[in-house]
Formats: C-alpha cells, structure tokens, sequence
C-alpha cells in the first residue's frame, strides 16, 4: 500500500506540478480585516533586520517542474494552466507541534474554534490520509527536512548538508526560521551548513512566556516572521524565499499567553457542557480515563481548546502580514503537525491509575483529538502518524478540495 509520507522537499515537487485552478468561490474577504474584526490584534509587532545575500536566482520552479508530474484524486473538477512564468514560489512552512489529526474545526472537532486554519482550507486542499515520517518530534521533522528515513539521522549528529533549507539557499532561495527546531545539537540549526539568512529559535519556559520580552513565545516568532518578511522584500524583494515557521502549540505543558488575554474572540471560560458522545470511541476512552485519574476534564478541554485557538490566532495574523505585503497569491502556504496529539507526559512514567501511560506528569492538560483514531504521539497507530496537512497555493491548488486516497510522491523527489 503507497502512504502519503511527504518531506517538504517533496512538496515542492507537487506545488509546482499542481497547475490547476479552481471553479469554487474563493473568500473574499481580507484577511487583515477578519483578523482585525475577530482579534483586534496588530498585524506587525516588532521589526528585525534581516541578513539577506544578493545571489543569482536559478530557475528552481523549472528544473522542479520537469522532475514531476500532476497529482490526482481531488475530490473537485479541476483545468490544468499552463506555467504562468518561470517565477520561482515562494514557501510558508507552518508545523504545529503535536497537532492532533482532529484538532482543527476543519478536521472534524467538534469543539474548536480554528477560524484562519479552516479558511486556509476552504481556499486551498486539505489532505485527509498524510502520515507524518515519525512517532515524536526529532524524527518526524528530520524526514520532512531530509526527505530520508529519520532511522537513517542520527540526533547527536543533525542533518548535515542534505536539507530542504540548504537546497534552496544554494539555489537563489532567502531562507528562515521562526521556532522550534529540535533537530540535533551537532550542528545546531545556527550552523552556515543549513543556509538560514535570519534564525529565531524559541524555547518554552514554565509560564509559557518569553521572559526577555513577555510576549508568548508563539507570538513572538510570528511577529518576527512578519517582520522578516516586511524586511525582506525591503531589501531584496526579487528574491524567492522560503520560511519556516514552527510554533510551540499545543506541546505540553499546555499554556497561552498574551494573545490570549488580548483577543476578544477566544472563550472566557472552559466550555464545561461539552459532550463526550461528540467524540470518538478512543478520545472518550481517553477522557474516561482522565476523570477516574482525578482530572477535570472539562476544565482540561477549556485550557487545550484555547491553546489551539491562540495557535489559530497568530496563523491568521500571518496571513493578513502576508497579505499586507501583497504575497498572498505568490507563496505556497502548508499548515500541518510533525505527528499525533500527545497523550503522556513522559514517556515510562508510572501513571496516577491502571498502569497506563495516560496523564502522568505535570500537565493534566493533554486533551488532543486524534479525530476517532487509535493512538497518539508515541504510537505507531494511525492517531499517532496522521496528521493535518493544508495546501494553499492560489490559482494552482484546487479550493475547497479534500485529498482522501493514500498515495506516494517519493519517486518525484527525484
């Protein structure tokens, strides 16, 4: 059976072979306005200098393009284009970080409130059987960098020279990271090798805040991610880019922060009259559990619901500083999880009941949704290597579309 494991090189592949437009009507409404309307939030909080190198720009789109062909199984018509010019794309990489396949409204939970990330859906392909390249956060984000089996990547060691990020540097690409990186100490993600022009890393602290600038650490890294990007096309703004952003949300502990007390959106309270009849058999299972363990769930579903919502909140604060910038129509935006929901604190800690490795720990808080799949992060079952995977590329994805059939895009990796 093919499975739809997929590097971001990978994607690359498929974005620009995917040359087809959609018949669906597309959201007209701007995003800087909804975020303004729903949040009240300011789009660009801090301004960063960027460390952009004028280099030539190689037709990277078409040496990619001759190297794949069209993807198929949407689930709407489509009419492939032809190449509107041999402009290279620009890339957004979002990864949340542990992620449950059904912890977006888009997804199917029936609970949270992920405005911007459902919007990304409707106007871009949501794919509904894409495995993640690992069970935890080092060798899932190894394979979506290297494209390799993360078997074959020693931690200690970091990837070296064959990543997605030094591929497009030597090609023309500005390339940058906000967040998490998490892949290996020797060289660390600030070593030359891997070809970042602006690196921001974030660690989480205990009170979920940056203590240098009190903002959340989420919000911090897409604030500087807007304003790399404003920086930017300041500077070298005929160069192609590509960025990383990789957030905390909802890792464990389970926390929000500034963005948070600051939306006028987002729930006051936990939603204590939450249904478990809503969810499936393994997530009430799960939340069972938790209550014989002594935990208030719906205290503990209020708090992991509005992490996810300030996650959801800073995405959409992206898109309107893209759309500032007028870069919306230009880049391709991917949204996904390196793996399943969490659902233990530590791996091997003796538990509060039953010897099962659910709850243990510090955080009581883990209420992910794996969208009635077995397992979570630290399995090998469905709930723990599917994942949310969102394209949106526009005039070229299809919008609104569902990708429901497994399939393999390996061979095109080259």
């Amino acid at each position: 059976m093919n499975i739809h494991v997929v590097s971001i090189r990978t994607l690359i592949l498929t974005a620009t072979a995917y040359l087809q437009i959609t018949f669906a009507r597309r959201d007209r409404r701007s995003w800087q306005s909804e975020v303004g309307r729903q949040y009240n939030l300011n789009v660009t909080k801090a301004i960063i200098k960027s460390h952009s190198k004028s280099r030539n720009c190689d037709s990277l789109h078409s040496y990619l393009l001759h190297r794949s062909t069209a993807s198929a199984g949407a689930t709407r018509a489509a009419m492939p284009l032809p190449l509107p010019s041999l402009k290279p794309p620009n890339f957004v990489f979002v990864v949340g970080d542990d992620i449950g396949y059904g912890d977006l409204h888009c997804y199917g939970h029936p609970y949270a409130k992920t405005t911007f990330l459902d919007r990304l859906a409707r106007e871009g392909t949501l794919f509904r059987k894409f495995y993640t390249g690992g069970r935890t956060c080092a060798p899932s984000r190894a394979a979506l960098m290297t494209s390799r089996n993360p078997v074959l990547i020693p931690y200690e060691y970091g990837l070296g020279n064959q990543t997605l990020t030094q591929m497009l540097y030597d090609s023309g690409y500005a390339v940058a990271h906000f967040g998490k990186w998490h892949l290996g100490k020797k060289p660390d993600a600030s070593s030359p090798v891997y070809g970042f022009d602006m690196l921001v890393e974030t660690h989480a602290s205990l009170n979920g805040c940056m203590q240098a600038s009190g903002l959340g650490i989420d919000e911090r890294l897409f604030s500087a991610a807007i304003a790399w990007l404003t920086s930017h096309l300041q500077v070298d703004a005929a160069r192609p880019f590509y960025i990383n952003v990789w957030p905390h949300t909802p890792h464990d502990p389970v926390f929000t922060c500034q963005v948070e007390q600051a939306s006028t959106a987002l729930p006051k309270q936990p939603p204590f009259d939450f249904d478990i009849r809503d969810f499936g058999a393994n997530m009430q299972a799960k939340l069972k559990l938790a209550e014989e363990a002594g935990i208030n769930t719906q205290v503990a579903m209020g708090r992991y619901l509005r992490a996810v919502s300030a996650l959801d909140i800073n995405f959409g604060r992206l898109m309107a500083g893209m759309e500032k910038l007028r870069l919306q129509n230009d880049t391709v935006v991917v949204f996904t999880s390196d793996h399943g929901p969490d659902v233990t604190t530590s791996v091997g800690v003796t538990t509060l009941r039953r010897g099962v490795h659910e709850f243990s720990g510090a955080s009581p808080y883990l209420m992910g949704y794996a969208g009635g799949l077995r397992g979570g992060k630290f399995t090998n079952f469905d709930g723990g290597l599917r994942a949310p995977f969102i394209v949106r590329w526009p005039g070229r994805t299809l919008c609104h579309a569902l990708h429901a059939q497994h399939c393999s895009l390996f061979e095109r990796a080259g």
